[in-house]
Protein backbone atom coordinates (compact mmCIF):
# COMPACT_ATOMS: atom_id res chain seq x y z
CA UNK A 1 0.00 0.00 0.00
CA UNK A 2 2.65 2.65 0.90
CA UNK A 3 4.17 2.00 -2.83
CA UNK A 4 0.80 2.71 -4.07
CA UNK A 5 0.61 5.79 -2.06
CA UNK A 6 3.83 6.94 -2.72
CA UNK A 7 3.11 6.55 -6.62
CA UNK A 8 0.10 8.35 -6.55
CA UNK A 9 1.90 11.07 -4.80
CA UNK A 10 4.55 11.41 -7.68
CA UNK A 11 2.22 11.50 -10.05
CA UNK A 12 0.81 14.53 -8.06
CA UNK A 13 4.06 16.44 -8.46
CA UNK A 14 5.40 15.65 -12.15
CA UNK A 15 1.35 16.71 -13.21
CA UNK A 16 1.69 20.01 -10.65
CA UNK A 17 2.44 22.90 -12.83
CA UNK A 18 3.02 26.28 -10.57
CA UNK A 19 3.42 29.73 -12.76
CA UNK A 20 3.63 32.88 -11.04
CA UNK A 21 0.99 35.59 -12.72
CA UNK A 22 0.68 39.26 -11.59
CA UNK A 23 0.40 40.73 -8.45
CA UNK A 24 2.01 38.19 -6.29
CA UNK A 25 -0.42 35.53 -7.19
CA UNK A 26 0.84 32.07 -8.89
CA UNK A 27 -1.61 29.78 -11.25
CA UNK A 28 -1.52 26.29 -10.11
CA UNK A 29 -2.71 23.91 -13.01
CA UNK A 30 -3.56 20.28 -11.36
CA UNK A 31 -3.22 16.98 -12.90
CA UNK A 32 -7.22 16.42 -12.29
CA UNK A 33 -10.11 17.24 -14.44
CA UNK A 34 -13.02 19.14 -14.79
CA UNK A 35 -16.33 17.83 -15.81
CA UNK A 36 -15.43 19.64 -19.26
CA UNK A 37 -12.08 17.49 -19.03
CA UNK A 38 -10.28 20.37 -18.50
CA UNK A 39 -7.02 20.41 -15.98
CA UNK A 40 -8.52 21.91 -12.90
CA UNK A 41 -6.40 25.27 -11.92
CA UNK A 42 -6.22 27.49 -8.55
CA UNK A 43 -4.61 30.12 -7.81
CA UNK A 44 -2.80 30.96 -4.55
CA UNK A 45 -0.87 34.17 -3.00
CA UNK A 46 0.44 34.44 -0.20
CA UNK A 47 -0.81 37.91 2.18
CA UNK A 48 1.68 38.28 5.40
CA UNK A 49 0.84 34.66 7.71
CA UNK A 50 -2.22 33.77 5.10
CA UNK A 51 -1.99 31.49 2.23
CA UNK A 52 -5.18 32.86 -0.23
CA UNK A 53 -6.80 30.18 -2.73
CA UNK A 54 -9.53 31.15 -5.52
CA UNK A 55 -10.35 28.95 -8.49
CA UNK A 56 -10.90 32.71 -10.34
CA UNK A 57 -15.00 32.09 -10.05
CA UNK A 58 -14.77 28.74 -11.92
CA UNK A 59 -17.09 26.95 -9.77
CA UNK A 60 -19.56 29.89 -9.36
CA UNK A 61 -19.41 30.00 -13.08
CA UNK A 62 -20.07 26.71 -13.78
CA UNK A 63 -23.21 26.29 -11.62
CA UNK A 64 -25.30 28.79 -14.16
Amino acid sequence: MKDLVNSYVEWIRQGLKVTEVKGGWHEIVTPFLNHKNDMIELYAKQDKDLIVLSDGGNTINELK
